[in-house]
């Protein structure tokens, strides 16, 4: 029987216990074997209130963000990949411009149709992540500041500074790149 539960087949345990299959069939089909069953599986259900416990105390105690997005999920708070894409879709004409934060106004800047949505979402799942992992963002003011000096800097590349920003061997080149276009930001106008 132990055997049996724990995944061998009938006729490997036949061979094994040198029993005729017929056998190992009656006693893996008796009575007997369905009470141990039914025991086990009661025991498996009674585990139900320590796993109940233990995720409980995973997501107050402990805070495990991994496992209250995946309970989230699980449970359809959050949409599946196949629903975000309409739901994003069918949200964004809902998106009063007025009612957006600071910070979300200035990432969406500039953004129209799809670039809109998706920079929206991009700036409330950043906001929430901050809220709750304690992380600062950066100001409406930082942001406007950071764009000008990436088209500061795309000027002086001829249109090449994202590239430049992309190569993982220019690092060093960009933040020079960079460090430039704050310095012309910077500098008094004559």
């Amino acid at each position: 029987m132990q055997r049996y539960v724990a995944g061998e087949s009938i006729r490997q345990i036949a061979r094994e216990e040198y029993r005729d299959r017929s056998t190992v069939t009656k006693i893996v089909r008796s009575d007997e074997m369905n009470a141990l069953v039914q025991k086990m599986r009661e025991r498996y259900y009674g585990l139900a209130f320590d796993a109940m416990d233990a995720v409980e105390d995973a997501l107050k105690v402990q805070k495990d963000g991994r496992l209250g997005r995946q309970l989230l999920a699980d449970i359809g708070v959050i949409p599946s990949a196949e629903e975000r894409y309409p739901l994003a879709a069918e949200e964004s004409t809902r998106i009063v411009k007025a009612s957006l934060t600071p910070f979300e106004a200035a990432i969406t800047e500039g953004a129209e149709g799809q670039m809109f949505r998706v920079a929206y979402g991009a700036a409330c799942v950043l906001e929430e992540s901050a809220e709750n992992f304690g992380i600062q963002l950066p100001t409406p003011q930082q942001i406007h500041f950071r764009r000008k000096v990436a088209k500061v800097a795309d000027e002086i590349t001829g249109g090449r500074f994202h590239e430049i920003c992309m190569c993982s061997s220019c690092s060093q080149g960009s933040k020079g790149l960079r460090n430039v276009a704050v310095f012309q930001l910077e500098m008094p106008k004559k």
